[in-house]
Formats: C-alpha cells, structure tokens, sequence
C-alpha cells in the first residue's frame, strides 16, 4: 500500500466558458469616504460533465468606509465576504463554507511623515478555509510605526 491515502494529478480540464463581471463603487463626503468593490464569476467546463471546478468562489464582496477626524487621525473599518466554493481535495468538488471577515484600522500621521496605526484582522475570529484542511488565519493585531522622507 502507498505510504498516501490518495495520491492526485494535476491535468488540463478542456474547454471552460467564463462569465463574470466586476464593480467598484467609490464616494466621498467631506472627510468620510466608502468603496464597495463585488465580483460575480461563473464558470462551465463544458466537455466533462460532472467534473466540478474548484477554488474560485462565485461572489466575492469588499466593502470598507474610512472617516478622516482631522488633526491627522483616522478610522477605517472593512468587510471582506467570500461566497461558497469548491474545494481541490481530490477533486471531489466537496464545497467550502462561505465567510465575512472584518477589520478595524485607526491612527495617526503627521505632517512631518510620520505615522502610527492599529489595526484588527478577522476581528470576531471567524473560521474560515481557503481549501479543505487549509485553514485561514486568525484574529491578528498589528502596530505600525512609519516615516516617510
């Protein structure tokens, strides 16, 4: 028996048909500013019926808002959504749950170049997968000191 429960290949699929389309929505109101940014993909592999592709999901929404408090400082929130897909685990197609994650960001610059900011990741410590077995990260928090000349 091989050492492996299963051991894969990687092949060329045949013949695909995409469709799909992007947006990117931006406004601006004085010192409060929002981008909306959406991605819808479909894809058909049309010469192998029941095989399944992987790895893309079908929506994929980002949306963050950024108020600008005067004096420098600032505050930045996001939300990053991830529709279902299908995982590459022995191509059997099993799908990934859909997730959101969401990030906070606040700090300071200074109009001498430098700045400083905190900023949370996956704020709730949302479990979340890129493939099957692959998991992705947890809450981070960082610190960020920086001088620009």
């Amino acid at each position: 028996m091989a050492p492996f429960n299963t051991i894969t290949q990687s092949q060329n699929v045949g013949t695909i048909e995409i469709a799909g389309f992007e947006t990117d929505l931006t406004a601006k109101y004085e010192w409060l500013s929002a981008h909306l940014r959406y991605t819808y993909l479909d894809r058909v592999l049309k010469n192998r019926p029941g095989v399944l592709l992987f790895g893309v999901p079908k929506n994929k929404i980002d949306f963050d808002i950024q108020a600008e408090l005067g004096r420098g400082f600032f505050g930045q929130a996001s939300l990053s959504y991830r529709g279902m897909q299908r995982t590459s685990d022995i191509g059997t197609g099993n799908p990934i749950q859909d997730y959101a994650l969401v990030g906070l960001k606040a700090g300071w610059q200074s109009q001498s170049g430098y700045a400083i900011e905190v900023a949370a990741t996956n704020l709730f410590d949302t479990y979340y997968e890129y493939d099957a077995g692959y998991p992705g990260e947890g809450r981070s928090v960082s610190l960020t000191l920086r001088y620009q000349f």
